[in-house]
């Protein structure tokens, strides 16, 4: 064996390659809703743990809002919609929903910022 091999391989050896970073991080879907008591909440993809009522489905924002990255106040702010428009509701936690835009783009919003009345741009648009 050459003798400047030796040194290059334990090199190699010595440094490991970092782990992949998770898919998990960052990703809204991935969120996990916890309780009041702190308890990690069940999730039926088919209905609303709050409402109760057929999740996917389609509602409006009723004026700006700010998606987020997780369904907490202090999350990381993604994106925002500076205008009314339809959404379609994925998953509920609390008083957040996740919620996917037309272009695709997915965040958690405040549950407070939805309504069930068209804007009046798209009722205009609408024959």
């Amino acid at each position: 064996m050459r003798p400047w091999l030796l040194p290059l391989l334990l090199a190699a050896c010595a440094s490991p390659v970092p782990p992949e970073p998770s898919v998990a991080r960052n990703v809204p879907e991935a969120a996990v809703c916890h309780g009041e008591d702190g308890q990690v909440l069940r999730h039926n993809s088919r209905v609303g743990a709050q409402t109760g009522l057929p999740t996917p489905r389609s509602i409006y924002t009723r004026h700006a809002a700010t998606f987020r990255a997780g369904p907490k106040r202090d999350e990381a702010e993604l994106f925002r919609l500076e205008k009314p428009s339809s959404i379609v509701i994925l998953r509920e936690c609390g008083f957040f929903r996740l919620a996917r835009v037309p272009d695709g783009r997915t965040g958690w919003l405040q549950a407070s910022v939805l309504t069930t009345r068209m804007p009046a741009q798209e009722r205009r648009a609408t024959p």
